[in-house]
């Protein structure tokens, strides 16, 4: 049975399959809150890549549908958290990177997040674009551990699946990536304290990482904040599409060229094409039903160029 949702926000998200898990407020709930006032709400990416891919897409199509629904979005580069690397599913240590190569890739991402979210219907809505090593890079260590450093469950960090997967079978896990949760929950406590953001989203591999946040924050602040995650684009194979799985699909034609990008979506399972018709593009209720009468060929041929165009536009 499908939830009714009385914010217009949920409604949509939900309508088009964003969501996954949710974190709620034993006081108010997510949806009275999003119903209620202008909510602020901030997504993470770590600048690990030069390009962004289809798996990072479906997060900033859910933010761009949380801007049109006018709710405040804040997109945070990892300037600082790419320095470590995520562990989260990865079964080998991430290689470190060259600052100047993040600097890199933090000046192309922030670009295409621009053309993404400043566009003619939405311009007029908020949304900031942060880079997080603006703040960590003035945090000293010993704050770190003099605010955080008892609140923190060692146990409770062991028994993250990312973190137990690497130990139980005994893969190299480093101190630095240990850390990478605790920056996370870093940057959530320094957006609530400076930007009143209650809402952080995320892929569902991000669970462990969002919770130990808004853990962290409420210990501190006894507050009590929410969150979103999506469930993630996976391949024919099951696979989650990515870098680190070797089978992203690059929103840059320097990387994907846009016969690729074009073929990618014809590829795609006969069952997904609605489903990403809904999550991947910007059609109303009434145009995918539509769609969805027709036959699979022609349906993904809307779907094609519907990505094909985004693809072009962004990229020029």
């Amino acid at each position: 049975m499908s939830i009714k949702y009385r914010s217009s926000a949920l409604q949509e998200l939900s309508y088009r399959g964003f969501i996954y898990q949710t974190i709620e407020n034993e006081n108010v709930s997510l949806d009275d809150l999003l119903h209620q006032e202008e909510v602020t709400i901030y997504l993470g990416i770590d600048p690990t890549s030069h390009s962004l891919h289809v798996g990072n897409l479906s997060g900033l199509m859910m933010m761009k549908w949380m801007q049109k629904q006018g709710h405040k979005v804040i997109l945070i580069i990892g300037g600082a958290t790419a320095r470590i690397g995520d562990p989260s599913g990865r079964n080998k240590e991430r290689e470190v990177l060259d600052a100047n190569i993040i600097s890199s890739n933090i000046s192309y991402i922030r670009s295409f997040l621009e053309k993404f979210f400043f566009t003619d219907d939405t311009s007029s809505l908020p949304v900031e674009i942060l880079d997080n090593y603006t703040w960590l890079n003035n945090v000293k260590y010993l704050d770190i551990l003099n605010e955080f450093g008892k609140l923190i469950s060692v146990n409770y960090m062991l028994s993250a699946e990312m973190i137990k997967n690497r130990i139980d079978n005994e893969i190299h896990l480093s101190f630095l990536e240990f850390n990478y949760s605790l920056l996370q929950a870093y940057d959530f406590l320094h957006l609530y304290r400076n930007k009143g953001c209650k809402v952080q989203v995320g892929g569902s591999d991000q669970w462990f990482n969002i919770t130990m946040g808004i853990d962290m924050v409420h210990k501190i602040t006894n507050e009590s904040l929410y969150a979103i995650t999506w469930p993630l684009v996976l391949d024919n194979q099951g696979n989650k599409l990515g870098k680190s799985a070797g089978n992203a699909i690059f929103i840059d034609p320097k990387f994907t060229s846009a016969y690729d990008y074009w073929q990618y979506w014809r590829n795609v399972d006969d069952n997904d094409v609605i489903k990403f018709l809904k999550i991947f593009t910007f059609l109303n209720r009434d145009e995918i039903e539509r769609i969805s009468t027709l036959n699979i060929n022609d349906a993904k041929k809307f779907l094609q160029m519907k990505l094909l165009l985004l693809f072009l536009e962004k990229n020029h």
